[in-house]
C-alpha cells in the first residue's frame, strides 16, 4: 500500500557568490578607481602648474635678454630706459602672449643707474583662474 519513499536529499548551498558580496567588490573597485582618477587629475594640474612656470621663466629671461642686446647699442642707460625705448620703467613689453592674460613689466631700481638693476615681472591668468606672477632680476651694463 504505501510505497516507501526515497529518503530526502540534504540541500547542500551551491557555490558562487551572493549578491550581497558582488555588491561589496563593485564597490570597492569604484572606490579604488575614483582614487585613481583624482590623483591623475591633481597630478595633471601641477604639471599644467609646472609648464606655466617655466614658460613665464623664459619670457622674462627672454625680455632681459632683449634689454641686454639693446645695451650695446647708443648711449647707456638712456638708450633703455627713456622714450621712445619699449623698455622704459614699469612698461608692459609688447610681443609676449605665451600664456592666458600675460604681460611682462620691466621695471628699474633707479633707470639712471650703471649698472642697471633690471625686475621683469610676469603675471598671467592660470588654467585655474588665479592670478599667477614670476619676476627675474638682473644687473645689466653695457657690455664693451
Amino acid at each position: 500500500m504505501f510505497k516507501k519513499s526515497a529518503p530526502l536529499k540534504r540541500i547542500t548551498p551551491k557555490h558562487g557568490f551572493t549578491l550581497i558580496e558582488l555588491l561589496i567588490t563593485v564597490l570597492i573597485c569604484v572606490v579604488a578607481l575614483i582614487a585613481y582618477l583624482s590623483s591623475t587629475a591633481s597630478l595633471q594640474r601641477t604639471t599644467e602648474g609646472a609648464y606655466e612656470q617655466i614658460i613665464a621663466t623664459q619670457d622674462a629671461s627672454r625680455a632681459i635678454e632683449q634689454i641686454r642686446n639693446t645695451a650695446n647699442t647708443g648711449i647707456f642707460p638712456g638708450n633703455i630706459t627713456s622714450p621712445p625705448s619699449p623698455y622704459q620703467n614699469n612698461a608692459v613689453l609688447p610681443g609676449f602672449a605665451n600664456l592666458n592674460g600675460e604681460q611682462v613689466v620691466v621695471s628699474y631700481l633707479n633707470p639712471n643707474a650703471d649698472p642697471l638693476d633690471v625686475t621683469a615681472t610676469v603675471t598671467w591668468q592660470t588654467n585655474a583662474r588665479r592670478q599667477a606672477t614670476t619676476s627675474l632680476r638682473t644687473l645689466v651694463t653695457q657690455r664693451a
